[in-house]
């Protein structure tokens, strides 16, 4: 009786795995639409691996969209194009009408536009408003496996993989790779509903050694787990998660950094914790968090301790290389060569429209930082720890919102950050942001979308509109400027800078729509070879794209120019044409394809955009120089719980001989790249 009773259970898992798989989804927006969109307002050139990181969480996100008749508000608060008043109208409104019968009611939402709809429908759906008691142990085991697979197979051979004279390696040993060109990533995904989740992730880059050199046998292992109660007064994660406390001054986790989002919505002013699922292997927490809420107080506290890549001199951190790469000696030298002790905490009120909070962060590591002195970093972390406090608050009624933050370090030196945004009808919005980080102030895991590579040494303001012209035309602009009282990485003195920035959006109707973009960012720099003085270094970039959508194909075509400026020298300049399609002839097959041609003078004058890829592959590339760019992907639905993909690439240059340099340089003007991936459901 035992054994049948195992089984009826067994496939009561698998009739719930394939009924939630089955779910009928209400998608107004192209995927590939939404991530070129994210990747054409974010700030590329400098936020490339944090970038990758949130796209893969947000594709996982929409691989596993939410039930709208069930999700409670810290379930919309994690979708960083929701404001918490958008949030408080889609639950107002589910309790006035008892429930959503169709994605299409979020029209009558209030605070909720036609793109924040359209975004929604990619991680929302419509299902049972019944909530049925579940055992713990069902809610662990019980709900949805999921196992991704994905092989990169390079079609060629870089200088790292090729084969030396033991009599070269022993002069440079760091010449050669440890590993072979092949890339491996392996997923384990589990959730049930939004309330269980833990998973595990195993990846192996290009290069790198597989099963030696202590890597067991993968180089790069992340584990996490998340539970929340249905009473839902608390939250645990454990193993490997993000923080974000605050406006970002102590710990910052900011999604999708750019001054056109920010235009759009205020960064908001919550602590939130987050598990840690993507292939980043630097910006992330290692141990456990928890978050408990009474009536209008709300805890969180953390603690983690990791092991971090640093390049040390004896027992002397001199600096942290964060790209996770570790593929010859000296990058496996530096795997892994400093432990990091860090804990805080953060205790709100929050109250009818506003909320006030308090924060505490302290790091410990086992060796001296001390990196070695130069202009630009003479006021860097320097001995064995630091600390520091915050203060943050928030309000916010139909028209205003303001919020900030104040943040003093371990030796007292502040910072700060102030928002205020209006919005005047619903055809105009308004918004302002200043930040005062001191020259001295130290906070080693903030980040507020600075201009500066540190949070200190930047005194900026932002100002910024979001309007409606015409009829089906919307606008967006801003200025940023900002002012750096001490040396920088790229100016010996005190510099400044400014980004200025306009989209404009015409979408005539529900299938077409026609965007215009424009950006401009100035900064002083040294000269180079020439002490003491410094130029002003500028990046124009243009962008014209065109996007027609029906329910099974999608085609977009682009123009893109960049115009790269420098007082000393001669100007240089980019232009690129592009094209992306998505065909779904059928349920179970989808097809995607993408061709550029690029001309660029030089790597300053290069361009970026958005290119078709698998499953939870987030990367994206520069072009630059003189050349053509192809990727062709297809996925098939083979059954129920298994899927396959495949993609393959093209780089081909016409002005160059080889591509790279160093241990990656290709002999070749041409580069082909195939990846395989599988996809189970159990």
């Amino acid at each position: 009786m035992r054994h049948y009773g195992s089984w009826v259970l067994l496939l009561g898992c698998l009739l719930s795995v394939v009924a939630k798989a089955q779910v009928q989804r209400e998608e107004y927006m192209d995927w590939g639409e939404f991530v070129a969109a994210c990747i054409d307002e974010a700030n590329t050139e400098d936020n490339t691996s944090q970038l990758e990181a949130q796209l893969e969480q947000l594709e996982e996100w929409h691989e596993h969209p939410l039930n709208i008749n069930r999700v409670v508000r810290e379930d919309l608060l994690r979708f960083p194009f929701l404001t918490s008043e958008q949030a408080d109208s889609i639950l107002s409104y589910r309790q006035r009408y008892r429930c959503f019968r169709t994605l299409g009611e979020l029209m009558y939402v209030r605070n909720l536009g036609y793109d924040d709809r359209r975004r929604l429908s990619l991680f929302l759906y419509v299902g049972d408003t019944v909530r049925i008691l579940t055992p713990d142990k069902r809610r662990w085991v019980g709900g949805l496996h999921e196992v991704v697979a994905r092989l990169d197979v390079p079609m060629y051979k870089r200088a790292g993989n090729k084969d030396y004279e033991a009599s070269d390696l022993l002069e440079n040993p760091n010449r050669v790779y440890l590993g072979n060109g092949l890339a491996n990533t392996m997923r384990y995904r589990y959730s049930w509903q939004s309330d269980v989740a833990y998973g595990l992730t195993l990846q192996k880059d290009a290069g790198e050694p597989f099963g030696t050199y202590n890597t067991y046998p993968y180089d790069y292992v992340s584990a996490y787990a998340y539970y929340r109660p249905l009473s839902r007064r608390w939250e645990v994660w454990a193993g490997d998660y993000r923080v974000r406390m605050g406006q970002g001054l102590l710990l910052g986790d900011v999604w999708l950094s750019s001054y056109a989002v920010m235009v759009e919505q205020l960064p908001r002013s919550q602590t939130r914790v987050r598990s840690h699922k993507g292939t980043d292997e630097s910006h992330f927490f290692r141990g456990a968090a928890m978050k408990w809420r009474h009536g209008a107080w709300e805890l969180t506290a953390f603690a983690s301790y990791r092991r971090l890549d640093a390049r040390t001199e004896d027992d002397t951190v001199r600096s942290f290389p964060d790209n996770g790469l570790h593929r010859t000696l000296s990058e496996c030298n530096n795997r892994r060569a400093v432990g990091a002790l860090v804990g805080g905490a953060h205790v709100s009120y929050t109250k009818l429209r506003g909320h006030v909070g308090f924060g505490f962060v302290y790091s410990h590591f086992d060796k001296t930082v001390f990196p070695v002195p130069r202009d630009y970093n003479r006021y860097y972390m320097r001995g064995t720890g630091t600390a520091g406090f915050s203060f943050d608050y928030a309000w916010h009624n139909r028209r205003w919102s303001v919020q900030g933050e104040a943040a003093m370090d371990g030796k007292a030196h502040f910072a700060s950050v102030h928002s205020v945004r209006c919005e005047v009808d619903q055809y105009l919005s308004l918004m302002a942001r200043a930040r005062s980080l001191s020259q001295r102030f130290v906070s080693l895991w903030g980040d507020v979308s600075q201009d500066n590579g540190q949070v200190q040494n930047e005194h900026g303001l932002m100002l910024g509109a979001k309007f409606s012209p015409l009829d089906k035309v919307e606008a967006l602009a801003y200025v940023d400027g900002y002012f750096h009282p001490g040396p920088t990485y790229r100016a010996d003195e005190a510099s400044q800078g400014w980004a200025s920035g306009l989209d404009v959006r015409y979408t005539p109707s529900e299938k077409w729509a026609l965007r215009f973009r424009y950006k401009l960012k100035a900064e002083q720099q040294n000269v180079t070879g020439y002490d003491g003085m410094m130029e002003y270094a500028g990046t124009h970039r243009w962008g014209l794209y065109s996007t027609y959508c029906l329910p099974s194909l999608t085609a977009m075509m682009g123009a893109d120019m960049c115009l790269s400026t420098r007082q000393t020298r001669g100007n240089s300049v980019g232009w690129m044409l592009s094209a992306r399609v998505r065909w779904q002839p059928s349920e179970k097959i989808r097809l995607q394809a993408f061709a550029a041609y690029f001309h660029t003078d030089d790597y300053a004058s290069r361009l970026y955009g958005y290119e078709p890829r698998l499953r939870y592959d987030a990367g994206f590339p520069a072009f630059a120089y003189h050349g053509v760019r192809g990727v062709l992907t297809t996925e098939w639905q083979v059954c129920g719980w298994l899927s396959l993909g495949c993609r393959y690439s093209l780089w081909h240059y016409f002005n160059r001989n080889s591509i790279s340099s160093g241990t990656q340089q290709i002999d070749a003007p041409t580069q082909n790249d195939l990846t395989l991936q599988a996809r189970f459901l159990f």
